[in-house]
């Protein structure tokens, strides 16, 4: 659940991502339609994105500039992120 990363706590972000990705890389393996398990590899794929994007605003500190680089990733990121889980909706309904 996205709702429970803490962006002010980088490591517990971090932890949570891997298992995020770790589920949904598991649940590709046991699925044998080929579309459906590409598109949930592909969700894991974006959730692993997201780990660089935590440490840049971390390492940011008040840096204007590196925090406004960063949202703007975060932002393309979550797009993709939805048009992804928009994906196994479709494939699965």
């Amino acid at each position: 659940d996205l709702g429970t990363i803490d962006p002010t706590d980088p490591a517990a972000a971090t932890a949570n991502l891997d298992a995020m990705a770790k589920v949904l890389k598991d649940t590709q393996a046991k699925i044998d339609n080929k579309e459906v398990s590409d598109a949930i590899g592909g969700l894991a794929d974006e959730f692993k994105k997201l780990e660089p994007i935590l440490a840049e605003v971390q390492d940011a500190g008040t840096d204007v500039e590196k925090l406004q680089a960063a949202s703007t990733e975060m932002s393309t990121l979550s797009k993709s992120i939805q048009e992804k889980g928009d994906k196994i909706d479709q494939l699965c309904n």
